[in-house]
């Protein structure tokens, strides 16, 4: 209250100011009162910082909002894309993921308790973004050779993947690949492959057509974005959009 009070206090300075001249206060004036207000106030800087960032958030989601509507296609009916989950499913979740992203792990966890919990209803497309050095990079073009030319095999080399707790070296990538039933050979042949470099390059545009800074994100119908991993928004936003689909 003493806050509002102050603010309230400092406008009726200057309106008083304002009558006291006809010619009105100077600028000199005006900056002694408002510094003298200020360094007795120090909150309301601090106050003001808040604000502006966020300020500068909402137009930053507005702006993100704007240009994933405009991209709805790339994003949302690639069928190029990989995806977990049912191919008929009445909602699509899109998601930019990086495999040694240790959120993306989490979140991994959280995608396969809501396709338990909603059996044959939701899919889970994964825009793979490798945004953390070679190991990143290496195994997002492992798991694009794998749904390029072993789509069958795609969802259990993702988990493994996923769950790797450990470096993703290339012992560890061929780890996951053998424990997957992947033909490491072919998934080796297939990571220089045209499809899977254009698919990788097609990902980075998207990603910086958007500004996105980092992984996971994920973009639900109706342009709902939620960047990183935060169960409780993505699990409301998922029923949502699951009851507007029924």
């Amino acid at each position: 209250m003493l806050r509002y009070l102050g603010a309230g206090a400092l406008a009726l300075c200057l309106t008083g100011c304002g009558e006291a001249s006809d010619s009105g206060p100077d600028r000199a004036e005006i900056e002694t009162v408002v510094h003298e207000y200020i360094v007795s106030n120090p909150e309301v800087i601090e106050e003001a910082l808040v604000e502006l960032r966020r300020r500068a958030e909402a137009r930053e989601t507005r702006q993100l909002r704007d240009t994933a509507a405009a991209l709805t296609n790339a994003l949302f009916a690639d069928g190029r894309d990989p995806f977990i989950g049912s191919a008929d499913a009445i909602v699509t979740v899109v998601e930019f993921t990086d495999y040694a992203c240790a959120f993306c792990k989490r979140a991994h966890e959280w995608k396969e308790m809501m396709l338990a919990l909603h059996p044959g209803q939701v899919r889970f497309v994964h825009k793979t973004l490798p945004l953390r050095g070679e190991a990143s990079e290496m195994s997002a073009l492992a798991a694009l050779s794998v749904w390029e030319g072993q789509r069958d095999v795609y969802e259990a080399f993702h988990d493994g993947l996923m769950t790797q707790r450990g470096a993703l070296d290339e012992a560890a990538l061929n780890e996951a690949a053998q424990a997957a039933g992947v033909d490491v050979a072919a998934m080796r042949a297939g990571m220089t492959s045209p499809a899977v470099e254009g698919h990788l390059d097609r990902t980075f545009e998207l990603a910086n057509q958007l500004g996105l800074r980092g992984t996971p994100m994920f973009l639900f119908p109706g342009d709902v974005i939620i960047p990183g991993y935060a169960p409780p928004e993505l699990t409301a936003a998922l029923a949502a959009a699951l009851e507007a689909a029924q």
